[in-house]
């Protein structure tokens, strides 16, 4: 019988409170959207934003920000000011660093790894094939921790190098799908799933003052899912990896 159900039947016989275990079960990983291009990542000892775009109500402090792209959207300095403390290690482009000029920062570099805590994170291209956003200006991240393997694409389009991670078994991909000049756009984006590998695939950088509507990640979705790729939306929702 399932461990849980045992406790359960147990607690009830007792008369007792029943604790029951929905999100507070215990995770390697939980995954939060905070519009944009903006994602925290935390277990149970470790905290990571990664361009932080609003901060939520009673927001913790972060272990590490990530910064991919020095563009004011993504290097939001009020926001990574509010969210730093004394020890935070803040990973960023020359240009972002130069306008937050706080302590512990570090520079992120092109094929470069990282640590923060018990995350471990690899820089990879992430640029414009129209040249928009050169390579070199923007990175995107590998990210792992707790055996558990994330992508997150950056501002960027299908790339060449994209190609270098095709075999990659991730268990979450995160891109971006406004289109325009800086993004792929929704075809694109079901491109760029089928040729990688991934449990969830989560798009961003929609909504909020990309021109585009929150409508746009339902429609991504529901044509995803006709092709049968799984794709999440984190608009009212945490995505936890167990």
């Amino acid at each position: 019988m399932n461990k849980l159900l045992i406790i359960a039947l147990t607690l009830i016989t007792c008369g007792c409170t029943i604790p029951f275990l929905t999100e507070d079960q215990p995770y390697k990983l939980r995954v939060s959207w905070l519009g944009h291009a903006g994602y925290l990542l935390e277990t149970t000892t470790s905290r990571v934003y990664i361009n932080p775009y609003t901060v939520p109500v009673g927001a913790l402090k972060a272990d590490g920000i990530l910064v991919s792209y020095s563009g004011a959207d993504l290097c939001d300095v009020d926001n990574i000011q509010t969210l730093s403390k004394e020890d935070s290690s803040i990973i960023s482009p020359p240009e972002c660093s130069a306008r937050l000029a706080m302590p512990n920062l570090i520079p992120m570099k092109a094929n470069s790894t990282y640590n923060v805590g018990e995350f471990e994170i690899r820089t990879v291209p992430a640029y414009n094939i129209n040249g928009t956003i050169t390579k070199g200006e923007g990175f995107g991240l590998i990210i792992t921790v707790n055996n558990t393997k994330l992508y997150y694409v950056g501002v960027s389009d299908i790339i060449p190098e994209m190609n270098n991670l095709r075999t990659t078994n991730f268990d979450v991909i995160m891109f971006p799908i406004a289109g325009g000049d800086l993004t792929m756009d929704l075809n694109e984006s079901i491109t760029f799933m089928k040729m990688m590998r991934s449990i969830h695939y989560l798009p961003m950088y929609y909504g909020g003052n990309t021109g585009t509507s929150l409508d746009v990640g339902r429609l991504l979705k529901s044509t995803a899912t006709e092709q049968g790729l799984n794709v999440t939306l984190l608009s009212n929702e945490d995505l936890f990896i167990r």
